[in-house]
Parts: structure tokens; sequence; C-alpha cells
């Protein structure tokens, strides 16, 4: 059987020709199936440009593996391990002008900087000296916020700065107060060829950190992506993380009847009433049963409320 017909610098170094090579004393027990999958993928791998350095060229590896029964060798790893050092090197010695995309959710159980209310939380983004600041749209006494945000810097690899997510707290008389930081090493994803090799980064939940305590301060829910300015930016996706549309509901508190009901008048009657506080802005009472007399007092009433799909739970107060 011939050996497999590879072309000249596909997949990178002649280590894998070497391996293809050896892969033909493997193929001889395997008959038929394997003579068809060398004419399937004989055209896709003499024609690509694609190396082991890139995504696609992994994948087409894999498939080419896949095809010919030898998947469980685990080539691509090994390979790709070899090179490593190679690949490592070419990178050090070549700036890449890159798009630092970063993408902000939420973040959840902030640590309170003020002392009677959660705080007031905003994010800002550094990368060197570049800033991303929100304060302009802090949310007032909440210690889980939903961000949706989207932030692109540019930045040259190898050298390019850390990245620190920041979360602070508003605070219109006293000034400012940090909540926490996270920073991001993206020169270490930018290098990795696990990270690159995944189309759709993963979710990150980055835990914030304050100088002054080791406890972590709350939990920023985000991703980050690594995207070369020298290629068409349409071929990647840009992914839409805008809020949801506003959406109004109608809440409804029906208040019937009460039992028992504590006299507060001197001559042994009440003026009974429920107050509903939806939230510290908006009450709503029922009408007054006046000089009650046994405690049981009937309405049969219906609060309303509107209420918005985006805004948090509120705590009822009655």
């Amino acid at each position: 059987m011939k050996p497999f017909p590879f072309k000249k610098g596909v997949f990178g170094e002649n280590e894998i020709a070497q391996k293809m090579m050896d892969a033909d004393k493997v193929s001889d027990d395997m008959g038929g199936g394997f003579d068809q999958a060398v004419k399937k993928n004989k055209d896709a791998a003499q024609q690509s440009d694609a190396t082991l350095m890139d995504p696609d060229g992994r994948k087409l590896f894999r498939r080419l593996m896949v095809d010919m029964g030898l998947a469980h060798l685990e080539m691509t790893k090994k390979i790709t391990d070899v090179q490593s050092d190679e690949i490592i090197k070419r990178l050090l010695l070549s700036e890449k002008k890159c798009l630092v995309r970063c993408y902000v959710i939420s973040a959840f159980n902030l640590a309170a900087r003020d002392n009677d209310s959660p705080s007031d939380p905003y994010l800002v983004l550094k990368l060197g000296d570049k800033e991303f600041n929100d304060r302009a749209n802090y949310v007032t006494d909440e210690p889980n916020p939903d961000l949706y945000i989207k932030k692109d810097f540019e930045a040259v690899f190898p050298g390019c700065p850390q990245l620190k997510v920041i979360m602070m707290d508003y605070d219109l008389i006293f000034g400012d107060d940090l909540i926490g930081e996270s920073v991001l090493d993206l020169e270490d994803r930018y290098f990795s060829a696990d990270w690159n090799s995944v189309p759709n980064k993963p979710i990150e939940y980055r835990e914030l950190y304050h100088p002054s305590s080791a406890v972590n301060q709350g939990t920023v829910k985000m991703w980050v992506e690594i995207l070369p300015t020298t290629v068409d930016m349409t071929q990647f996706r840009e992914f839409d993380i805008s809020p949801p549309n506003d959406e109004e509901f109608e809440v409804r508190v029906c208040v019937f009847e009460t039992e028992e009901l504590k006299m507060m008048d001197i001559e042994g009657t009440t003026d009974g009433f429920v107050k509903c506080f939806f939230d510290p802005d908006q009450a709503k009472e029922t009408d007054t049963h006046f000089r009650n007399q046994d405690g049981a007092c009937s309405w049969n009433y219906r609060l309303l409320h509107k209420a918005n799909l985006r805004q948090k739970t509120k705590k009822m107060t009655f």
C-alpha cells in the first residue's frame, strides 16, 4: 500500500508524515475501509493550508484519523506536544495585532460597601492604559446585578497587558469604593493551543478579591475572545448579549379579611386597613373599616402593581 499523500507543510512538520507512514503498517489489516478513507480525504489534505497551529487544521487532522480508524492513537495531541515549543517560538518572534473582546453577563454575591444596604455596583474594565468605565449605569442596592456588556480592546501579542475586571461601589458623597477585582492573563490564552482550538470560548466565573481580604468579594460571569485583526472579522461570530426586551406584568395581591385584629383605640375599636409595599417607592392600601369592634375586617380587595420582566424580585411588606 502506498503511503498517505501528504502535501508538504500541511499540519506543520515532517513528524506528521512519518507518523502517517507508520500508520500504513497498521492499516494492512483494515482492508478496503482504509483505502476508501484515504480516497475520501486525499483532496482535502492536499488542498488545505491548515496547520496544527490553528483550529481548522486540528479539526481536519482529527477527522482524517477518525475516518482511518486511528483516532485511538491520539496523534493530534502527541504531535501538538512535539511542536509546542516551536509554535511558541514562532509566536514570540512575530507581533500580531488582535482584538480582545470581553463579554460580561452578570455579577453575583457582591460584598456590601455601604453600612446599611447592599452595594451600588458598576463595572470597570482595564487593559493597560485603555479603560472602560460604566459608572453612569450603576445599579442601586443590588448584590446580583445583570450587566450585559460587550467591550472590545485593541492589543498586540506578545506583550499584551493583563485584563483587569473590576466591580466598584458608587457613592455620591464619600467617593466610590472597590468591591473587588479579577486579573486575566491574556497571553496564557494566546499561547495555549488547547484554548485556541475551542471555537466558542468557555464561560468563566471570575472570583473578585480585595487587597484587604483573602475572602472572595463576589463573582463575575463572563468570557473573553482574542481575535486576529489580520483576517476578515466577519468570519468570527459576534454574540448578541443585549438585555432582554422589557415585558410588563401585573401583580395582583388579594386581601380578604382579618381575624382577631387588635383594638387600638381607647374606646375598644380599631380602624383597620392593609397597606402593601411593593418597593420603597410604591405602596398601595385597601379602604378602611372604621370603628371595628370584633377584629374581623372584611375587604375582598385587590392591590395591583405593574412589574417588569427584567426587574429584580422585590420584597413585599404588608
